[in-house]
């Protein structure tokens, strides 16, 4: 797992190095040595590189809100272990929290690591003492706090729909239907 972690913080990084000091400008100079249009693909280039540099602070900004984030969803971790009636410390949580990201970070391609997560913190408590059953009973927790949050997501965008087609037809607006006339191919 410390490997998994490893790698992550070094592809991220060196993403981040490429971004900010235009590793992007230089391949693509690079790749335009064999021929090819190299001026607008690196006009292009430098153009959003420019954009990335001039945005330090808000980037600075956002990593921080991302690691507040994932310092919440630890704390988020060690209450659901608590209310398991698991004996956990707040270093298992961030260990099992550094887990599920790794494993998502990974499964990319799973969609919603459906099933690799749940295999992925069942191995983990295994690997703690605890019994694979609990590994799941928690991922399923955690499946159902996204449930009920998408759940509420989609209620708040129903509500606003109805709010919206109600402040319409109150203010005398209606849509006019445009019927779509056939094109003749010749």
């Amino acid at each position: 797992m410390c490997y998994l972690l490893i790698i992550e913080v070094i592809g991220v990084s060196g993403f981040i190095v490429a971004q900010v000091t235009g590793g992007v400008g230089r391949v693509g100079r690079l790749s335009c040595l064999g021929g090819g249009r190299p001026r607008r693909a690196t006009a292009s280039m430098a153009r959003s590189e420019g954009s990335i540099a001039r945005t330090g602070v808000r980037s600075s900004c956002r990593s921080g809100f991302n690691y507040v984030s994932w310092l919440v969803g630890t704390l988020e971790v060690l209450v659901i272990l608590r209310s398991l009636h698991v004996s956990a410390t707040a270093e298992t949580a961030v260990v099992i929290e550094a887990l599920g990201t790794g494993v998502r970070f990974a499964t990319f391609f799973v969609p919603a690591s459906l099933g690799t997560l749940e295999g992925a913190y069942a191995a983990a408590f295994t690997a703690f003492g605890w019994a694979a059953s609990d590994g799941l009973a928690f991922s399923l927790v955690r499946r159902g706090r996204q449930a009920v949050w998408i759940g509420i997501g989609l209620a708040v965008l129903g509500a606003m729909g109805a709010w919206r087609s109600g402040a319409r037809e109150s203010s005398g607006e209606s849509r006019e239907v445009i019927e779509a006339k056939p094109v003749r191919a010749d």
